[in-house]
């Protein structure tokens, strides 16, 4: 009987053991992101805003006002942006990162490297893209910067073909800036016209609020030399992409949840049907027109 009692109370116990250990892998399983910092499995990370955990499996690549923008969060303490990584450079352009001999790239783990492989080495799987101001200055207009973007992209798709891109709207700049703003919104035009016709890419406008009524960059929001941002800009820049990646969400689950996959594919047509209207894709317009379209919610 002594020896029942015995048994009886360590299978109770054996029982309760399990169960806990069942309840707390469950519980603390639930919102953990699948990525880190650098990109790769952070077990410890927990998650209770849908948008941080978005942004913990988000890259942001950039020039100097990308540089600001980490900086600023940095300043936050990583709240704004959470656990995004920054691949982001001073100088930064598309031509510079076409070299493969420039100081002017972004590093990731502390080495250099072209926007198409660290996106690769991080991991990321939505990438958020502020680019051109770089490619604006001087004699370049915004058609040349258009096609060096048309490169750049399919470069990255070429090596990260699941990926999401969100394309920033480049920041505005002064009347007295050393870019021309008119150049500025022509490159943007040109760009939002881009995205709406690919299924893969999209664009957020971070301009229009920052702009006045002429789309010059309004004075709060100006740093001093006419193209960089003030912390009033930066908080802005962040409010408008946590709203939107909050919208995103929202959308992409009723997206997957509905299941039109007959909806995607006529997207998908009528995007490669623009593409054969495009001019100066080249090979460009192979590799794009290659890679399917996937849903980034599932």
């Amino acid at each position: 009987m002594f020896f029942r009692i015995i048994a009886f109370f360590a299978c109770f116990l054996f029982a309760f053991f399990i169960l806990d250990r069942t309840v707390c892998s469950a519980s603390g399983s639930e919102n953990r992101s699948e990525m880190n910092f650098e990109g790769g499995i952070s077990p410890s990370a927990i998650y209770t805003d849908p948008v941080d955990e978005f942004l913990s499996r988000s890259a942001f690549v950039g020039n100097s006002t990308s540089v600001g923008l980490y900086l600023f969060g940095r300043q936050k303490g990583n709240i704004s942006l959470g656990d995004a990584t920054m691949l982001t450079k001073e100088s930064y352009s598309f031509v510079n990162d076409f070299k493969s001999n420039t100081p002017y790239l972004p590093r990731f783990n502390g080495t250099p490297m072209r926007a198409k492989d660290a996106i690769r080495e991080s991991g990321a799987g939505y990438v958020f893209i502020c680019m051109g101001t770089n490619d604006l200055v001087g004699k370049s207009g915004a058609e040349n910067a258009l096609n060096n973007f048309k490169k750049y992209i399919a470069e990255i798709l070429e090596e990260n073909p699941g990926i999401t891109i969100f394309m920033e709207s480049c920041t505005p700049s002064t009347a007295t800036s050393k870019v021309i703003n008119s150049k500025i919104m022509a490159f943007n035009s040109y760009v939002k016209n881009y995205c709406d016709a690919y299924p893969g890419i999209y664009y957020i406008d971070i301009a229009a609020k920052m702009s006045d009524s002429d789309g010059y960059l309004l004075p709060e929001y100006a740093a001093g030399d006419g193209v960089h941002l003030s912390n009033s800009a930066y908080e802005l820049w962040i409010e408008t992409v946590r709203t939107y990646i909050s919208d995103f969400i929202g959308t992409k689950t009723v997206m997957a949840a509905d299941g039109d996959d007959l909806k995607r594919t006529l997207v998908l047509e009528n995007y490669r049907k623009y593409l054969l209207k495009l001019e100066g894709m080249n090979r460009y317009e192979q590799i794009l027109n290659n890679i399917p379209y996937t849903d980034p919610i599932q």
